[in-house]
């Protein structure tokens, strides 16, 4: 759709005149698009999206009456009543969170390109330390937004400045980070205690008062899930039983006294004597086309 590329554009802080130098693309496919004579092809849509950081999903026009919202990131059904308000409700949690601790970054795929693209960018010690810097920050602020929305936009989450003095006192963490920007961030933000060492979620304490609270996040989390997995096709849905009862199956396969970070390599031992169905559903879903 034509308005949401031109949202992604304007996010970006570009022109039509600045996307076509970037991406090759002459002017006037923008100005045919817009007044609906042609729309650019498939090859076109992927050189757009990369350069304005998005997915071509967004630009392309959908046939499906499932959409991602390209703010709070939910996908939901919009000819769904119930799916339409939990939207609703989960956008307007969202929009609270923004105004409370800025630019949330919740929609998954967006969230994880951009998260690889400026982690690359951080650890790249050829350029310069400014530069490093702005990315190893969006990186942050990737993956604060995943820990207040796993918060579910809880106001009592720390902020982002505090979020990021706690990540620099996570030593896994830090390894992602030459010296001169590991020390130039801490001199900027401090260190803090808050996070475990090795994760990126904070986790709100929960007071006596906010208990009563707790069984309907916890709720609005399942009814998440049910939603996601509702919108999965039968081979989507086996794969996703599969990784289930891998989790599950976890304190089977380690040791008493093995470290946390080997348990899953540990779990998945029994896993990988499943070649055989592996290779078929790999097969099968290079056979899926895309729905018209």
């Amino acid at each position: 759709m034509y308005e949401l590329y031109c949202k992604f554009r304007d996010k970006k802080g570009v022109k039509d005149s600045d996307v076509s130098k970037a991406t090759g693309i002459p002017q006037s496919t923008f100005s045919d698009w817009k007044s609906g004579r042609s729309k650019p092809n498939t090859e076109k849509l992927i050189k757009i999206a990369d350069y304005l950081d998005t997915l071509i999903e967004y630009l392309d026009e959908w046939k499906s009456d499932i959409v991602t919202c390209t703010d709070c990131g939910l996908t939901y059904d919009s000819t769904n009543k119930k799916d339409v308000k939990m939207h609703e409700e989960c956008h307007e949690k969202w929009k609270q969170g923004s105004l409370i601790f800025g630019e949330l970054l919740c929609n998954h795929s967006i969230n994880e390109k951009m998260k690889a693209k400026n982690r690359s960018i951080s650890q790249n010690i050829n350029l310069p330390i400014k530069e490093k810097y702005c990315a190893a920050i969006m990186v942050l602020r990737c993956l604060f937004s995943q820990s207040v929305e796993y918060s579910d936009f809880n106001p009592k989450h720390v902020t982002f400045e505090k979020y990021v003095a706690m990540m620099l006192n996570n030593e896994k963490y830090k390894k992602h980070l030459d010296d001169e920007l590991c020390q130039k961030l801490i001199a900027d933000y401090g260190t803090m205690d808050g996070i475990k060492d090795g994760q990126s979620i904070y986790n709100v304490p929960v007071s006596l008062t906010d208990a009563s609270n707790e069984n309907a996040i916890i709720h609005n989390r399942q009814e998440k899930i049910i939603l996601y997995y509702d919108q999965l096709n039968d081979i989507g849905r086996h794969e996703a039983t599969k990784r289930v009862m891998e989790l599950t199956e976890i304190p089977r396969y380690t040791k008493k006294d093995a470290p946390d970070y080997l348990t899953p390599k540990a779990a998945r031992n029994d896993y990988e004597n499943e070649i055989g169905e592996l290779e078929k559903i790999q097969e099968d879903l290079s056979n899926l086309k895309r729905p018209d």
